[in-house]
């Protein structure tokens, strides 16, 4: 469930029921915050105090992951990619399109790059095609559970059983507990 609390009075906002959960959560330059509730994705304004469903229809798979960018709100799912919701259009990127996996762990957004964590890889979404980073090309094992790009044009890569990585100009450094990583 999702609940708001404002002057000590607790308002539910959404209910999860069944197997609907709240799977992610955003907040967006303007202060809207955005719920992924299973498979829909809903926007809240605290000044109105409105919660409004915003996909046109339900989303293929639940919602994992949220990234607001001006014009656009990137929703990784549970298993069917990554899709670019715009007030008048929608762009699904999958495996096909070159995603390394169809589930989507974290969104990270840094200028015109879309890094996106899965359960085993990085995306790389940038205007002119995606690069996934998998093990065959030196990526970590392990789930991502975290990124964070850089001012150097780089990306760090927290996974689950993998340690930490920094990806920059198509090379990876690891940090592991060999290298002093608790």
């Amino acid at each position: 469930d999702l609940h708001l609390v404002r002057a000590g009075v607790t308002s539910t906002l959404v209910q999860a029921n069944g197997d609907d959960c709240i799977g992610a959560l955003a907040v967006d330059a303007g202060g809207r915050l955005w719920v992924g509730a299973g498979h829909t994705l809903l926007a809240f304004d605290a000044q109105d105090g409105a919660l409004v469903e915003v996909s046109r229809r339900r989303l293929f798979a639940k919602i994992a992951a949220l990234a607001p960018a001006p014009g656009v709100i990137w929703v990784g799912t549970e298993g069917a990619g990554l899709a670019a919701l715009r007030p008048d259009s929608e762009r699904w990127y999958t495996v096909d399109d070159g995603l390394a996996h169809a589930h989507i762990t974290t969104i990270q957004l840094r200028g015109e790059a879309v890094w996106v964590g899965h359960p085993s890889g990085t995306s790389l979404i940038r205007p002119e095609g995606v690069h996934a980073l998998t093990e065959a090309n030196g990526h970590p094992p392990g789930s991502v559970r975290a990124l964070l790009p850089d001012d150097d044009d780089a990306v760090w890569i927290g996974t689950y059983g993998g340690g930490l990585a920094r990806w920059h100009r198509g090379r990876f450094w690891r940090f592991t507990r060999a290298n002093g990583l608790a």
